[in-house]
Formats: structure tokens, sequence, C-alpha cells
């Protein structure tokens, strides 16, 4: 999985080049992934093979894995599913789903309390309300430990896209393997080469999400973090076997569980922060609020201390209403993963008050936007922005999503982005 290997079997030349080269020096190119049944498409992940997983979305949220590899994009499953972390062997971590539309009635005045769930309701019968999660995690977690209670007023009547999901494995061609049984839920966020699969689930007649690493047909409980026996999920786990995720609830906290113990990372002074990837050498990115929550930050977690990735220069934060709890939040920056080299990637915000994908190398942070060309509306076929770099290799392949203009219309669309020194 090094790269630095993989280079000197190819050339000591091609290692050299990709030692020296900095975003600055390098020339980048921008590819349409493509989608499947004309819906939208995000890349999640890629591996050093260059196989890329992620996820097509149609117009009611609902989603299909797929794998792409070499100009050919697949579906993964039949079933709606969705693809969180490939390996080098091309096992595919991910989950399958259902999709129910509830209607949420509050009864009592204050929000974040007792509400009445009407099952199976017809499609039509109101408004529904879009929750966007920071990231699979938080979905789950707050879906089920919570039971789907929205910030709403009393007497308000919404409805809510209620996400079903069960870990499982994929493998190309093959049936997924759902592994944790028909009566439990929960996901699965992140595979290593040694097979271990980590995720968060919620065992049957309960509210509680719990971390697990599973492997071979075994299924293990991480410990909570604290003495409290607070929920959490992993989020990934790389090649030594170093597990990261979150736990607690308004405060989460970040932790590392690694040779039987969890340590935890601490955050930046908020009350919302989880690791998204941890390399080979031990380094974690992620994000957390600050005091307050006044902000969101990336961040780098090495050698003992969580380090402030920062933003995009010259951006100033805009704030934006996260809709799960309620609170406002100035988005300044989320990392979402990192390679054996170090380089990290995520979405950032920009100059004009979007939301850009950045990699991060060498102490600084730059607009994936201002290394490739894009389009423009009523232009040639193209993107129009890179939105969020979700997955870097060790080759310094970059995936994730961007708003694609195809000479008509816009839409999200898978992306990856190559370079050559």
């Amino acid at each position: 999985m090094k790269r630095v290997g993989k280079k000197l079997i190819v050339c000591a030349l091609g290692l050299l080049l990709i030692a020296l080269a900095t975003p600055a020096e390098a020339e980048y190119f921008v590819f349409n992934l493509g989608t499947l049944a004309g819906d939208s498409s995000t890349a999640i992940a890629i591996n050093d093979h260059g196989e890329i997983v992620g996820n097509c979305i149609n117009s009611n949220g609902q989603e299909h894995a797929f794998y792409y590899r070499e100009g050919m994009m697949r579906s993964l499953s039949a079933q709606f599913s969705a693809a969180s972390a490939i390996n080098e062997s091309g096992e595919i971590a991910g989950s399958l789903r259902s999709y129910t539309t509830n209607i949420f009635t509050n009864i009592v005045v204050n929000p974040f309390t007792n509400i009445i769930i009407i099952p199976n309701p017809p499609t039509n019968s109101g408004p529904r309300l879009s929750i966007i999660p920071v990231n699979e995690a938080e979905a789950t977690f707050s879906t089920q430990a919570l039971g789907g209670l929205l910030p709403i007023t009393n007497g308000q009547v919404v409805t809510n896209l209620v996400i079903n999901s069960q870990p499982a494995i994929f493998h190309l061609g093959a049936a997924p393997n759902v592994f944790e049984g028909a009566g439990n839920s929960g996901f699965a966020a992140g595979v290593n080469e040694q097979g271990q699969i980590v995720g968060g689930v919620t065992w049957l007649n309960s509210v509680i999400q719990y971390s697990f690493v599973y492997q071979k047909g075994a299924t293990t409980d991480l410990p909570a973090l604290g003495s409290t026996g607070e929920p959490g999920a992993a989020t990934a786990i790389n090649n030594r076997g170093e597990i990261v995720g979150f736990s607690g609830f308004q405060p989460e906290r970040c932790f590392l569980y690694s040779h039987g113990l969890i340590q935890d990372l601490g955050n930046f002074g908020g009350t919302e922060s989880a690791p998204t990837a941890i390399n080979d050498a031990g380094e974690i990115v992620g994000y957390s609020t600050t005091v307050s929550n006044v902000e969101m930050r990336a961040f780098l977690y090495s050698e003992g201390r969580m380090i402030d990735l920062g933003g995009l220069p010259g951006v100033h934060p805009s704030p934006f209403t996260n809709s799960a709890y309620g609170d406002q939040i100035q988005l300044t920056s989320h990392a979402t993963a990192i390679n054996n080299w170090g380089e990290i990637v995520g979405s950032a915000l920009a100059a004009n008050g979007a939301t850009h994908a950045f990699l991060y190398s060498r102490g600084a942070m730059t607009d994936l936007n201002d290394l490739v060309r894009l389009t423009h509306t009523n232009g040639p076929p193209g993107f129009l922005t890179l939105i969020s770099a979700n997955g870097i290799n060790d080759w310094g392949q970059i995936v994730g999503v961007g708003s694609y203009w195809d000479g008509k219309h816009e839409s999200g669309r898978a992306f990856l982005v190559d370079w050559f020194p």
C-alpha cells in the first residue's frame, strides 16, 4: 500500500519526481466518472489500484453503491446500498439500505422531546424535511439514538425519509454479505488490508449505537470512552489495526483504539467532533467545532496533539444551520481522508461563499478548483465546481463530488483528479 514501495518498483526517477512535486509544479486533470441510471453520483474512496467506490443518489435521496475502474461504473448491488471504503484486495465496506417515509408530530413544546411516529404514510402526505448530516456515522447515530427527534415547533407535522441501514461487505459480482443479522442496524465505515471492518451497530430493541470491529465472521464491540458507557461509532481503521471513531453525543469526543486501550483525542472545545481517517503512520484527520460551536474546523492529530488545519486563504466563514441539532456553526473546513504521505483532502469554505474541495500538503491548504480546468454554465460540458474531496490514495489521486454541467443541466457528479509532475 505504501506509495514509496510502488514507485521504487516502477522507477527511481519516478519516485524522485513524486517526492519533489508540489501542487504548483504538477499539472492536474479532472475526470467525470459518470453515474448510474441518470442519478447524481459521489465518489467516496480510492485504493492504490485506482479502484473507486461511491454512491449514486436518485431524486428521492436513495442510494446505490458503485464500483468504478478504467472508465466503467458498475452497480455493487441490486438493492439500495452505500459504499464507504475499499482496500487493496477489492473488499468494500458499506451498508445495505431501506427507506421509509414517516410522519412526525411534535406534541411537546420543547425541541428534542417526545414525538408520535405514524408508520407507512402515503408519500404525498406532507412536506419532506431534509436532514443533511456531517457524515454517515452521525446520520445513523442521530436517527437511531434520538429515534428521529426533530427540532420542530409544537403541533407541527412534517415528513422525514428514514434510512434503515445494515453493515455489509461488497465484492464486485457477488451478493453483499450482511454480517450483523437482520434484526440489527448500522453501517460499516472502514476496512484494512487484513479484512478487518469497523463501523457502528445498534442491536435489536436498543437505541444505543456501539462501535465494532469485524473479522472472519466474528464481531467484537469496542470499549466505551469513559465510565458512562456512551454510545458512538468507529469510522476508520489502518493496517496496524488502529481504530478511530467518536463517542458520546453533545458533546462528541474523538477516540483512538489501539492495543486494547481507548484514548480520548480531545477536540477544539465544541460539542461536535469526529475522526474520518487514519493512515498507517497513525496520523488522524477529521473535524471539530470550536468553543460554543462557533466554527467547524478540520484537524490533523499527530504525535499526541490535535492540529487546526485552518481554512482556505482569505476566507471569512459564513454561518449555516446544522439541521440535526438546530445550532449555528461557522463552517471553515472539514477533512475527510489522508494518505500515507500525509496528504489530506476534504472540503472548505471558499471566498465566494461556496464549499470547495481542498488538498492539504506540506502545511498549506490549496483549493482544488484552482488546480484544474473548469467550465461555466452554457459552456462546454465539464465541472463547474469541485465541492468535496472524499478520498486520496498513495499515488495522490483524489476522488469526490462536484457540480457538473452536461451542456444542458447541472447535477452532482463523482470526479477523479489525477496529476502528472
